[in-house]
């Protein structure tokens, strides 16, 4: 049993039915995307790691295939890890057959889409592939220093055949993945094959952590707004609306209720009547008017209440929003979480220092 991997463009739906019946017929490890991808982890993580974990890659050539920047771009990243390709050719396109697999000197080979023809042609590849590893042992041994992966490339027209076929296979992950790529793609179509046009990827990890230091001091903010509002001397007060009602209400009050001044002017005088007199008496009444420039004094007074009132209910907004990013944070450090695991798993395949063993033992098992 081989591990292989289709490249091939989900417009050839032959190629589906090929990969299934190399998995029952042949008894073959072949990895299919919409099958095979669940959980959390990215659709083209998953295909990188695929690629580099496979024994050989199956290309798929057609019109279509041979313009995708996604076929293209896996076949690169095979090329680079010095992996078996085996191009089978199920439409004429030979005039825009890859330049990649021209220079390698790797010939197609011509099928009809015949799944008993295919097959035989897999299983006869294979052969020859370990008898060659057996001959040589470093024969399509991985590069040292291993290539990088390559970014994900974009196209609308895939990305929407992809979703499709996920959507009738039932797997909502790699819909759901292919639905937000469609957010961001941009097709470059003109008629003819879209190039690979690489698309660096942020990089995560450093906007988690500078996101983990913004909600920090957001909520060092928040802390020292809530403290001060809660010094402002409005305890008992649920609402800024209820704070500013029972204030003006005190003001009121205070400005129409008698002072002593006014007490005073309106009781009954007890002094006797003197006569009138050459000398000029002077005399005081009391003033029943209220306070000199009431309005302003109550006008500073509920632009502070207002004040107040817009600070409690920044520092509620403050906290609702630091709550929304401690979730989000949390879900970002998950995805991390997830993202090393795949990269340790990448890092932890087997080397090709035990290739001989692995060659001879499958060998074995292939004429069993």
């Amino acid at each position: 049993m081989a591990k292989l991997f289709i490249s091939y463009s989900h417009k050839d739906i032959w190629a589906q039915t090929f990969a299934e019946s190399l998995r029952t017929k042949a008894r073959h490890d072949v990895f299919v995307d919409y099958l095979d991808i669940r959980g959390a982890f990215d659709w083209w993580d998953v295909i990188c790691t695929k690629i580099f974990e496979c024994d050989m890659l199956i290309f798929i050539a057609s019109p279509d295939s041979v313009t995708s920047p996604y076929c293209l771009a896996e076949v690169d990243y095979a090329l680079a890890l010095n992996k078996p390709i085996l191009p089978l050719m199920i439409r004429a396109c030979e005039n825009q057959y890859p330049e990649n697999l021209k220079k390698r000197r790797i010939q197609f080979t011509k099928i009809k889409p015949n799944l008993t023809e295919a097959r035989e042609e897999v299983q006869a590849t294979l052969l020859a592939i370990t008898e060659a590893k057996l001959a040589d042992t470093t024969k399509y041994k991985l590069p040292n220093p291993v290539p990088p992966r390559p970014y994900e490339p974009e196209q609308l027209t895939e990305i929407k055949a992809i979703r499709k076929i996920a959507k009738q296979k039932g797997n909502e992950v790699l819909e759901s993945q292919m639905k937000a790529r469609l957010g961001d793609a941009v097709d470059d179509t003109t008629g003819g094959g879209i190039p690979i046009v690489p698309i660096p990827r942020p990089n995560r990890r450093g906007i988690f952590v500078v996101g983990g230091g913004v909600l920090a001091i957001i909520a060092f903010i928040a802390v020292i707004i809530a403290i001060i509002g809660s010094g402002g001397g409005t305890e008992g007060l649920s609402t800024p609306e209820a704070t500013h009602t029972l204030a003006v209400a005190l003001v009121t009050e205070e400005l129409l209720s008698p002072t002593p001044s006014e007490t005073a002017t309106t009781a009954p005088s007890t002094t006797p009547t003197t006569e009138p007199s050459d000398t000029p008496i002077i005399t005081h009444t009391p003033s029943i008017t209220p306070p000199e420039m009431p309005t302003l004094e109550i006008a500073e007074i509920v632009g502070t209440l207002d004040a107040e009132a817009t600070l409690q209910q920044a520092t509620l907004n403050a906290m609702a929003t630091l709550s929304q990013r401690a979730t989000d944070y949390a879900i970002g450090t998950q995805n991390i979480i997830d993202q090393t695991a795949t990269a340790t798993l990448w890092t932890n395949t087997p080397t090709p220092n035990i290739t001989a063993s692995i060659v001879a033992y499958r060998t074995e098992q292939y004429f069993v």
